[in-house]
């Protein structure tokens, strides 16, 4: 009975989520997968788990005054994932936005979040919403 429970919780989850217009789509099995990583993730003691099993921080990519938004930010998999382990990252976003005014990263926003698909570091707040921005736009 258990078991049905979870499945059910997890699956009118997806239903509920699939409905918000404002995100975009992934199939159930991607939806369930994120479930899951989120599930690990926030357990007790990140020293007793496997740091190879879990998702690797986002990269810091180096933006230049000519560097063009990437192309394949639509479609199914693009899910934010909270970064858990390391340090802040400056929003990719907001880094390509300055990216001629000389400012570079050392005013950009720091964020804890990233695209699971992109690997980039975007800033998930209630004011700037960059991973809608980069993603739904």
């Amino acid at each position: 009975m258990m078991f049905w429970g979870l499945d059910t919780m997890a699956t009118n989850a997806y239903l509920i989520y699939s409905d918000i217009e404002d995100l975009p789509p992934i199939s159930h099995k991607e939806f369930r997968l994120q479930c899951a990583w989120g599930l690990i993730l926030a357990g007790p003691s990140l020293e007793t788990r496997s740091r190879d099993a879990a998702p690797k921080p986002a990269k810091k990519v180096n933006i230049k005054s000519d560097t063009a938004l990437p192309l394949d930010c639509s479609g199914p998999g693009h899910m934010p994932i909270h970064l858990l382990l390391g340090k802040k990252l400056a929003c990719w976003l907001c880094r390509w936005k300055r990216r001629g005014d000389g400012k570079g990263s050392k005013d950009a926003p720091k964020t804890r979040w990233s695209c699971g698909r992109c690997d980039l570091p975007l800033c998930l707040f209630e004011d700037r919403n960059c991973f809608l921005e980069l993603h739904v736009s």
